[in-house]
Formats: structure tokens, sequence, C-alpha cells
């Protein structure tokens, strides 16, 4: 039978007995023996050795390495080797109560062959391998290190003008708690300011006087400089176990960005020639106080000096005396040379670093990006420092001539001036601001009456944008709204924006409304603005067979009509229910291609009908789309294609939205059974015609009573989001059995990708949809409170707005109360930027008129993060309220890039319907369709709409 050995409980090494003679030694092995026989025979069999462990990968010249294996298994004593390892590294065994293990260490350059072989200890070592054998089984592991260079670095950071450092200290953190405890104190951490001899250049009394103001007076004395402290940290990368020193300066000038040493910092420092202790400034209190108990001044060199990390010691700071002025600058980089560097086996002699300083003065920007000004208007915006001004403040605005289209100054098309009625009102004078070649300058005023940190200062200027004919004559046509782009310069004492930002000024030529009858029972059904600033109007109105027959007017930038476009069919009602507009291209490359869609509602054959329904397969009520084109604005457009559609009952339009790719939308209602059998009243139908007008999809969804979409936008480049009413629970569960709110969205292909039902215990009605930053925005009337915070009692109509961040739930919601009905039409959006309009029975706006009857509203809400909350939620720009005696609606509107919005507004006198439309700015919903009498004495007189009993 083997033998099994039974020391596998203990691993220390055997004692051999010493004394006894052979008879009693030979009784001793007789013994042993038999208990191997007997009392091992039956022992389990021993574990295979393992080894425990994952060494670090990099080991540093002159820096201790040392790692600890873990064994496990084995039986009886040890024996380990490492092979292919460098001669630096050895390697022992190590055990006490609660491990045993192998201990690899050494020192690369310093310990084994590497003392005298000092280029053989850097580099990669691969497939290093620990043998551990207990005799019987081995246990094996691999590993690889790579083993660098130590050296002195200064880290990169970044630090702001006018900033100031205390010296700073470490804890001594006596219980390594990680964390101040009582009885805890901090020391000074070492600076690397040292002389040749490598001692300190200031001792601690001269250090504790740099943070004092006394220090700060004394610099401005001597050298017209107002100093703050940046101490720098100097790092070696590993703690070595020898010292390691050298040299650090200031780089030279032209080694600096944008950094002027001696200027930009303060080489040589002045401080008490005898200053000893802290008591001696500590008990002054003047400059003079200081000099007599101290002796005298002295300059102290601080832009160079040598630094000395003892062994074990890894980390001290440079002192950096920096200038704080009031000049604008570009972010400086300053650079410093490191030399001489000996000592710890570093392979490195010299090195460098950098630190970057961001400029402290104030930076300037208009508080808005763009703004619109009618010719022979005003426009009132505001120029902004982000910080009050130390001195007056120059700001300097230059046209940028690539951005521009339109001409700046006294003969140009735009030109700026103050606000005459801030005029020597104490703080602005008449000449803060002026034109220059090219731009205008504007002064910021620092009084020197006050103290007061409020009224010393100002950091806001308002000027006006003043719209010109130009002195030449009529201002040469445009293709879209003129606009002069600015941007600011860096001056003496103030900054450009952080980044490239410029401000745009257009100049809108829109300047009377267009202003149309539509006839008894004539209402405006679609509106849109082009990419050229044009608009396009769609009206639908009975013609004189008493049918109904509708018409697409386009409007020019000026608001004079270029074309109008026709719909009619002989014996049949031809109601258009929306318009969209597309280009691609541009005029000055000839490729201008523009489209028109229409949406139509037909009592009969209009046109063919989709290729797979065919005529007896319509009813009395049908949808026609139609898509319209011309190119390079060459005559007028052509219909590329019409397609009808519906069932053999009525179809309900309610909006068409246009793809990227020119595919069409189509959202409505339809009392037949499109692609189901109908489940009673209408249901919400949805299609999608491609390009060349071939349907794509068609769907239905609906339950037992009314379900409709009222309005469609495009979203992700081909999907749809739509918004629209239902009273039952064909979309949701969550119904109030009256009309709620229904948003959904779908992808390319029809299939729903979000959906969700919204209202209160009383009738909502969702009317218009759009696109905003992060989300939708759906606004109509509601006869609840969506708004929790209102107390609804009325049970007239209210505005609401609801802000969707994906169409799952709303995450915004405003209502708008007056004493009277109110309503939201329309809505647009510029990203964050959110219109609205509509009408109202009352005054809906606190501090404006409630002109009688009903009045025509528009306003501008932005969603924001309110971070209080960490939600989204509408903030309030402005809100606008018009009228007459007579009724005025809000029907459409839409936004344009130009920093304008269009309003179209219907009202009625004398049983004839009027539709008006007229520019508004989105800067602030002021009037840009109006000329202004204190700007040009020459005003043409202004059409004024009829109102009752003219």
């Amino acid at each position: 039978m083997p033998l099994t050995r039974c020391t596998a409980h203990s691993t220390q090494p055997p004692r051999f007995a010493v004394g006894l003679s052979p008879r009693r030694l030979r009784v001793l092995i007789g013994l042993v023996f038999l208990g191997l026989l007997t009392g091992c025979e039956n022992k389990a069999s021993v574990p295979k050795m393992q080894i425990f462990g994952n060494p670090p990968g990099n080991a540093t010249i002159g820096v201790v390495y040392e790692y600890q294996f873990g064994i496990k298994g084995g039986d009886g004593l040890l024996e380990y080797s490492l092979t292919n390892a460098p001669p630096w590294l050895s390697v022992e065994y190590v055990e006490n109560r609660l491990l045993r293990g192998i201990l690899i260490k050494g020192t690369p350059g310093i310990s084994g062959k590497g003392t005298t072989d000092y280029e053989g200890t850097t580099g990669e070592f691969e497939g290093i391998e620990l043998n551990v054998t207990d005799g019987k089984s081995v246990g094996r592991l691999r590993f690889s290190m790579s083993v660098r260079p130590n050296q002195v670095r200064l880290p990169s950071r970044t630090f702001v003008e006018g900033e100031t450092m205390t010296r700073p200290r470490r804890l001594i953190d006596t219980n390594s708690s990680g964390t101040e405890d009582p009885g805890e104190v901090y020391e000074d951490e070492p600076l690397c300011l040292l002389d040749e001899a490598g001692q300190p250049l200031l001792n601690d009394a001269e250090l504790a006087f740099l943070e004092t103001d006394l220090f700060r007076k004394l610099t401005q004395r001597e050298l017209n400089r107002r100093p703050t402290l940046q101490y720098l940290d100097l790092t070696l990368f590993q703690a070595s176990v020898i010292d390691v020193e050298g040299n650090y300066q200031l780089a030279e000038s032209e080694f600096q960005d944008n950094f002027r040493p001696g200027v930009d910092s303060v080489s040589e420092i002045v401080i008490p020639a005898g200053l000893t202790d802290k008591s001696q400034f500590e008990n002054a209190s003047t400059l003079a106080e200081l000099e007599a108990a101290t002796g005298g001044l002295k300059t102290v060199r601080i832009d160079a000096g040598r630094f000395i990390f003892p062994a074990g010691r890894t980390k001290c700071h440079l002192l950096l005396v920096v200038a704080d002025d009031t000049e604008a600058e570009r972010e400086e980089t300053i650079s410093y040379r490191l030399n001489g560097i000996v000592g710890g086996l570093l392979e490195q002699e010299n090195g460098s670093g950098s630190i970057r300083v961001k400029d402290n003065e104030p930076s300037v920007k208009f508080t808005v990006d763009k703004a619109s000004v009618a010719r022979d208007g005003v426009t009132n915006v505001i120029v902004e420092l982000d910080k009050a001004p130390e001195v007056d403040a120059t700001v300097r605005f230059l046209v940028d001539e690539v951005g521009s289209t339109a001409e700046f100054g006294a003969d140009g098309d735009l030109t700026v001036r103050l606000r005459p009625e801030d005029i020597d009102s104490g703080t602005v004078l008449s000449d803060d601001l002026v034109i220059i070649d090219g731009g205008f300058e504007l002064r910021f005023n620092v009084k020197d009456d006050t103290t007061d940190p409020i009224l010393r200062t100002e950091r806001q200027k308002r000027i006006q944008l003043v719209g010109q004919q130009p002195a030449t004559g009529p201002a040469a046509p445009f293709q879209s709204d003129p606009l002069v782009q600015f941007s600011a310069e860096r001056t003496g004492t103030i900054n450009p924006p952080p980044s490239d930002t410029t401000f745009q000024a257009f100049i809108n030529d829109w300047l009377t409304p267009y202003v149309a009858a539509i006839g008894p029972a004539g209402k405006t059904q679609g509106f849109g603005a082009t990419v050229l600033d044009e608009a396009i109007l769609a009206v639908a109105r009975p013609g004189g067979d008493g049918l109904m027959q509708s018409q697409i007017t386009l409007l020019d930038r000026t608001g004079a009509v270029s074309e109008q476009i026709l719909l009619q069919s002989p014996g049949l009602n031809v109601e258009i229910k929306d318009v969209a507009y597309r280009s691609a291209g541009t005029l000055e490359r000839e490729d201008f291609v523009e489209e028109v869609f229409t949406l139509l509602e037909v009592d009969g054959l209009f046109t063919g009908p989709l290729d797979r329904l065919g005529p007896d397969e319509l009813g009395s009520g049908d949808l026609v789309v139609q898509k319209l084109r011309r190119l390079n604005r060459s005559g007028g457009f052509r219909v590329v294609w019409q397609k009808q559609f519906g069932t053999i009952f009525n179809e309900y339009g309610g909006a068409l939205a246009v793809d990227r790719d020119g595919g069409v939308y189509v959202a409505g209602g339809t009392k037949g059974d499109a692609r189901r059998e109908n489940q009673g009243g209408y249901d919400a139908y949805l299609t999608r015609l491609s390009a060349n007008g071939e349907q794509l999809f068609e769907q239905q969804r609906g339950g037992e009573a009314e379900e409709v979409y009222n309005a469609a936008v495009s979203v992700g480049g081909s999907d749809v989001a739509v918004a629209g009413t239902l009273d039952s629970t064909s979309i949701t569960s969550d119904s109030t059995n009256l009309l709620d709110i229904l948003v959904a969205s779908f992808s390319d292909e029809g299939t729903v990708t979000r959906a969700d039902q919204f209202g209160t215990a009383f009738d909502e009605v969702g009317l218009s949809i759009s696109g905003v930053d992060r989300g939708f925005v759906v606004v109509g009337e509601t006869n609840g409170a969506i708004d929790l915070s209102l107390v609804k009692n009325d049970r007239l109509t209210d505005a609401f707005a609801l802000y969707y961040p994906t169409l799952a739930a709303p995450e915004a919601v405003m209502q708008l109360v007056s004493p009277g009905a109110d309503g939201a039409a329309d809505s647009d959006a510029l990203e964050e930027q959110t219109y609205f309009g509509g009408y109202t029975g009352g005054k809906l706006f606190e501090g404006q008129t409630f002109y009688g009857d009903i009045d025509a509203w528009s306003a501008r809400y932005d969603i924001r993060d309110n971070e209080e909350i960490n939600r989204r939620r509408f903030f309030k720009v402005w809100e606008r309220q018009r009228g007459t005696a007579g009724a005025e609606r809000l029907v459409k509107l839409d936004a344009l890039e130009s920093a304008k919005m269009f309003e179209v507004i219907e009202y009625n006198v004398g049983g004839e319907n009027y539709v008006s439309i007229a520019p508004v700015g989105t800067l602030d919903g002021g009037d840009l369709a109006s000329c202004n009498p204190a700007i040009n004495p020459d005003c043409p007189p202004q059409p004024v709409p009829p109102v009752e009993g003219e």
C-alpha cells in the first residue's frame, strides 16, 4: 500500500529531535512508521495545488513592487520558483494564521542584477511563470509585466483669472478613516520653492503673508499689479526609494500661448525683509505699520526655482502669482520648463507642462439670437454682459459680410440706435452707441458716485433695430427676408460670447396686412409659409351656383398676390381642408422645386379613384389629395397627380402632413368601412401616400361613438403624430365617456408607437399638434379643469396646451381662462419655442384689454427644464390679445426662421366674412405689418378692416 502523508494540517518545517541515543531513535522511527501505516491509511485525498492572484501589470524604475499570491491545496513542504522573471524580482514563502502564500517583490533598477545592469530592467516581460509544488502536485500561474521609467509631471488644469488659492494642506488621518475626526489636524503640503542649496526660499511667516490683503496692497503699490495666488501640483508618477530633484521655470514668451510672463504674472514678489513671525503682520493694519514692524522690503524671484522629491514623496507645489487685470483676453496657456532632473534612476532629464487660464472679464451677447424688424419700423432688443464690468466697457459688433444679405448703416437697410426714452436717464448717455464703419460700438458705464454694486454698473443695454428704406431709392428685390448678421469682437475689456454666436436681424417687407373677403359662409381651411418668407392661404366659400368651391392664394414676401388657384368641379362641392408646402434646391443653382399639397372634401367624382377602388365604391363625401409643382419660379403651379378615396359613406378630412421624402399622410375620419367594419359614428382614419401618389397603408380605429384625427405632423423623417378627439374607449381604456383628447404616433408602416387618451369629466377637443424639441405640443379646447390648480365651474370652454415628451403621457399642462369662452385653434413650434393662438370671450391676459364680443389672441411659451422638479414646463415669453368691438378669431399661424410669425385672423362684418394675414415678431409679438410714422413721416395709409356699420 502506498504511503500517504499526514502533514497536510501543518505547513511548519519539521523539527528533528536532538540528543537522543541511537536505540531511542530507532524506537521513535518505528513508532512513526507504524503511525503512518495505521493512522493515515484511510485519510481523504489531498486537494490539488492552486495559486490565486492577479499581480499588477506595471512596475516602475526605482519604485518598490510587491504582490502576494494565495496558495490553496497541497500537502507538506512547498517548493516554489519564478521563471522568465526580470532579475530584480525575488520570491519568498509567507504564512500566517489566515493565509499562506508566495510573495514577489523587488525594486526595478535597485534590487537584483538590475543594480549593475540598469538598461536591462525596462521593457516588457512576457510569460513570467510562478511554480509551486509539494512534490505530488504542481500549481502554475503565468503573468506578464511592463517595467517603465518614473516621470516628473506638471498635470494640466484650468483656473479662472481672478481666482486665488490658499496654501494646500492635508489631513493627518491618524486612524485612516478617510474623514476628519476630532483631534486630527492638518499640515501644510510641501512647496517646490527651494534655493540652489535645497532650502526654502520663503519661510512659513512669509508664505502666510502672501494670503493677506497687505500683500495685495503692497504688490499694487510697488508693482502696479493685482496679485492672485495659484498653487500648481508638480508630481512624481510613483514614490521612489531614491530622492529626485530638478529645476523649473516659466518658459520664455515665445513659447507661451497668449500669456506674457512678467505682465500677466508676477516674476518677483515684494515682501517685508525682516518677516519671521505672523504676529508682525497680523498686528499691522497699514503698509506703514508693516514696514515699521519688519524693517524694509525685499524681492524674491518665484517664476523659477528648484524642487526635491525626498524618497517616498510624490508631490510638491509650484507658486504662480497671476496678475488680475481688466483686459479682455483669449484663453491663455502657461508653459513651464523642467530641466536638470536627477535621481530616482529617472531616464528623464527635461520636461514641460502647461496650465490654462480662462479670462474673467465680462462676455457680451444679445439676449436672443435673432429678431425681425419692419422697414420703417423699430424692434427693441437687449445686449447683455454676463457680469458687471469693473471699468467703463465698450462692446463692438461687426457686420458679418458673408452671412448678411442686407446693408447696414445710415444709408443701408438697417441701422441701430438707443431707445430715445432711455437716453440721459442717468445711466444711458447719448454717445453710448456709436455707428462705426462696418458695425457699431456700445458702451456700458460705471458710475463713480456710488459703491452699491447694483447701481454702480449696468449689465444690459436696450437698443433698437431700425428698418430703413435705402437712401438711394426703393430696396432691391430679395428672394427672402434680407438680414444683417452681427458678431461680437473682443475689445479692451469685453469678451465675445463663449462660442461663435451671432445675432441676425431680419428685415420684414410685408408692411400691410393682406385682407380678403371670403363670403358669408367662407372660412379659412389651410395656411402655410414658404422657405422664402412667402405665404399660402387656402379658403373655402360658396360660388355663384351656391356650391362650395376652394381657392389657394399665393402671396409673395411683401404680401402681394402672386398666384391664385381655383379648385372646383361642375356640380360638386369642393371644400379644401388643409394645405402643405415643400421645397428643395435653390434658385441660385436653378434646381429650386416647390410642391403644394392639398386635402379636399368632395361629394362626387372629382378625379380618378385609387387603383384599388372603383367609382361605385365612393360615396357622398370623399377625400382628394393633390400634388402641385413648379420649377425655378417659372410659370404657375401644375397638378402632378391627384387621388380620390373614401367609402360609400362620408369621410372627414382633418389634416395632411408631408414627410421628408415627399410622402403624404392624410388624417381624419370615416363613417364607412375603409379597412374594417365601422363600429359607429366616425372612426379615426389615417392613410399614407408615396411621393408618386401610391397608397402605402390605410387604417381606421374606433369604437361605438365618434373618433377623429384633427391634426397631423411629420416626425423623425417619415413617421407621423396625430391629435384629435374621441368619446369611447377605442384607443385606451381610461375613458371618461365624454369627449377626450386623443394623441398618437405611427411608424411609416402604420404601426402605433405611442397613444394616449387624456381628459376630464367634461369635454376636450385636440385641434392642433406641433413637434418641438424633445416632444410635441397639443392645443385645443376644454370644458373641464385640465390644470388641476384651477377651479372650473362656468362650463365654458377654455384654451389648453399640453406638452408630451413621447405622446405616452403629458408632462406639462397649461390652461388659459377668461370670464368668457376661450379656445386654442392652431399651434406651431421652432425647437423649444411654441406658438399658439385662438379666440377669447373675455380678458384672457393680465394687464391687457378685452375689446368686446370675441377677441383674437396669440402667445409664445417656451418649453424648458424646471430644475426644481426635474421636469419640463411652459415658460411664458409673451402674450397678446387684440380685437375691435366686433368678433375676431385667430384661426391659423405659422412661425418662420426669420424671427416672425404669420397670424391669420377671421372676422365678420355685416354678414360678410373676412380674412386678414399679418406678420408679428416672434421676439415680443410686436406688429410688423405697420409703418411707423415716428421713423418714416411718409408712411403710406394703412388699410383698415371694415367694421360694423360702415
